[in-house]
């Protein structure tokens, strides 16, 4: 059970990192960058790959869990992606679904990330030590795969991991969805992890994939906010729509 209670811990720590990095630096800088006619052209740029697959990670998720689609819109220039949906609040099935709707993105970018890229590396962590040894671990570990992944991989795949890993972070409705779910979903978690834990000699490699993909994921969010901020700083007459939090 305490493999279970540190691989639990462990799959979730990365996420909630790179929540709140994202959307710290979103805070500290989105204004800026949306009513910026350049670098707001630049984020939609960069979220050509990533954002599609954000939307239909939630659409999928959204038709398992059998809520109803009400809105789709997978790209937008000058406005939000968004996947609006309801369910029925009496229906235990789907109320929980929401839990797993806020973080399919995350999910889906961690299926795909690994299938293309991390599945070559050696990503697995000890599962019986403590989850901050174990997180030290990761953190000491990821340049060096980071370093390899890049070197041995394509500017396509580069970019690719890249884009996916930026918008792969739930946003703030998701992430409340899934803080209002979570009493529900966290017995299936617990289960589901205690299963993977004890059948399968794999989980230590899938929850360092996490980590490694928390960790690139947290830094690709705070260089590309930055990076997008400081083209802010570029003379331009169009000063674009107004953002709203």
């Amino acid at each position: 059970m305490n493999q279970t209670i540190n691989a639990l811990v462990l799959l979730i720590l990365p996420l909630i990192t790179a929540f709140v990095l994202f959307n710290s630096c979103r805070y500290l800088f989105g204004a800026v960058i949306y009513n910026h006619g350049i670098a707001r052209r630049a984020y939609a740029l960069f979220g050509l790959v990533g954002t599609p697959i954000h939307e239909l990670s939630h659409l999928i998720a959204a038709l398992l869990f059998r809520h109803r689609i009400t809105g789709i819109k997978l790209f937008s220039w000058r406005s939000s992606a968004y996947i609006s949906h309801s369910y029925n609040s009496r229906s235990t099935y789907q109320t929980t679904g929401t839990f797993f709707i806020a973080i399919a993105p995350f999910v889906s970018s961690i299926v795909i990330i690994h299938a293309l890229s991390l599945s070559q590396f050696n990503t697995s962590l000890d599962l019986a030590a403590d989850p901050f040894t174990t997180s030290m671990q990761a953190i000491k570990v990821a340049p060096e795969i980071f370093q390899s992944f890049i070197l041995e991989s394509s500017f396509s795949e580069i970019a690719f991991v890249t884009m996916l890993s930026f918008y792969c972070v739930p946003s703030n409705t998701d992430f409340h969805n899934a803080v209002r779910s979570g009493i529900l979903a966290t017995p299936i978690l617990v289960a589901l992890v205690f299963v993977a834990t004890t059948l399968f000699e794999s989980m230590n490699e899938i929850v360092g994939t996490v980590m490694m993909i928390g960790i690139f994921s947290s830094v690709t969010a705070v260089v590309w906010w930055v990076g997008l901020f400081f083209i802010t700083f570029i003379p331009t007459s169009n000063y674009g729509v107004k953002y709203n939090e």
